[in-house]
């Protein structure tokens, strides 16, 4: 039988070491090398009866004494004798759970157990975790089976004063928190958060502005670039106007991303701890952006790379405070402040990619599946089943289009585009 003098004496060698408990309840502990001074104590089991044989950490010593390891072990092999899931029955008593089903505690434990295991988004969970608290705040001491539609119609609609969307997705999460504590702790269907889907339904997005004549747009690109600027806050304008792809795909770009060689910019889905690079489409995984690089782009790209070429990234950032790389906001703040605001409300970055699908649409009517390419180049998944299960990627279309709508902006330019950003800084 293991005494805690053993584990004490054996806590002192530098070597690994093993320790196992021959009696019941039967576990065993186990000590790195080096100037580790615990052991971590675990025991194996099988549940339910012919499944695979599974090992739970029951405690490290002497963070827990030797009697409380023993303790849960022997709680542990007396659970699957009555038949009960240790792993539920644990979670139970780590939450505190056994007696106390407030709702306050399901949101917590919903939100650590499932949410967090799924979701990746680091603003995402932090705008989650601020709309459940507002909730808790309300009513996490009540009771989870007592909870009623009108109690929680008053908490959601605190929310909807600010955004009817945020409401929406508060109340979907909150039908997940339901259904999660009746499964695990029995607390029965309540329907509350389920009877209020709908009621805050988030309005539709309006359209982007965007100038869609000719002689105002190129009106408007002329003004934006005579305004006083750093180089390549000029020259992620330009590269946001020809790719008309999302703004945020483009200033966290990097140079190792740029193929030069087969003309191609492969924007990854995923960018290492960064999270999702490119945007999701509804179930669906993200998926990498391939941006061609037509003349006039690798032009630009090539006078970007003489000012910020010293660095991994594309667009770095001018004055370091939270991020490596340009805020998403310039390009946007660059057309809404120019002439004291005249283009705002008319023109905006997300514009562009408006922009491109009329002018194609108008100039190039015989241009096969242009306003597909169109859609697609801009790292956008076309709405519909049939685009679900369609999987060609119309490149060549793509290319086409990038090409055509290149070759027109570089027309409307007030100077050569091999002039853009060479301007002395300011």
């Amino acid at each position: 039988m293991l005494t805690e003098l053993e584990l004490n004496s054996k806590m002192k060698s530098p070597k690994s070491e093993r320790v196992s408990e021959s009696e019941y309840p039967k576990f065993f502990g186990k000590k790195l090398s080096g100037a580790n001074k615990s052991f971590n104590f675990y025991l194996t089991c099988t549940y339910p009866a012919g499944t695979k044989q599974q090992t739970l950490n029951i405690g490290t010593f002497p963070k827990k004494s030797l009697k409380t390891i023993r303790a849960q072990a022997k709680q542990i092999r007396e659970w699957i004798a009555d038949g009960q899931d240790p792993k539920l029955k644990r979670a139970e008593q780590k939450m505190g759970l056994s007696d106390d089903k407030s709702f306050g505690a399901m949101i917590d434990k919903w939100f650590q157990e499932k949410f967090l295991q799924e979701a990746k988004n680091r603003k995402y969970i932090e705008r989650v975790e601020s709309k459940l608290t507002e909730v808790k705040r309300d009513l996490g001491g009540y009771q989870t089976k007592d909870i009623t539609a009108v109690l929680l119609q008053n908490s959601i609609s605190k929310i909807a004063k600010t955004s009817k969307g945020e409401a929406d997705r508060t109340v979907k999460n909150l039908v997940k928190v339901f259904q999660y504590a009746n499964a695990i702790y029995g607390v029965g269907s309540n329907t509350a958060a389920f009877d209020l889907i709908g009621n805050w339904v988030p309005p539709k997005s309006k359209p982007r502005p965007a100038i869609t004549d000719e002689v105002p747009f190129k009106e408007m690109i002329g003004d934006v670039l005579a305004e006083a600027a750093k180089p390549q806050s000029d020259l992620l304008f330009l590269v946001a106007l020809l790719t008309f792809a999302r703004i945020s795909e483009l200033v966290r770009g990097k140079w190792a991303e740029i193929n030069w060689q087969d003309r191609i910019w492969l924007i990854p889905a995923i960018a290492d701890s960064e999270g999702n690079r490119t945007k999701k489409a509804k179930g669906q995984a993200p998926k990498p952006h391939d941006i061609f690089l037509t003349d006039e782009l690798i032009l630009i790209l090539n006078n970007l790379h003489a000012v910020t070429g010293h660095s991994e990234y594309v667009f770095p950032a001018i004055y370091r405070r939270k991020n490596p790389w340009m805020s998403v906001a310039t390009v946007q703040k660059r057309i809404k402040e120019t002439k004291r605001g005249k283009y705002k409300g008319v023109q905006s970055q997300h514009g562009f990619r408006s922009n491109a699908a009329t002018w194609i649409a108008k100039t190039h009517k015989n241009l096969p599946n242009g306003a597909l390419a169109v859609e697609i180049a801009s790292g956008r998944t076309p709405d519909g089943v049939e685009y679900v299960y369609n999987r060609y990627s119309y490149w060549e279309e793509q290319c086409e289009v990038w090409k055509l709508w290149s070759s027109y902006i570089a027309s409307l330019l007030p100077c050569p585009i091999t002039e853009i950003g060479k301007h002395p800084d300011v």
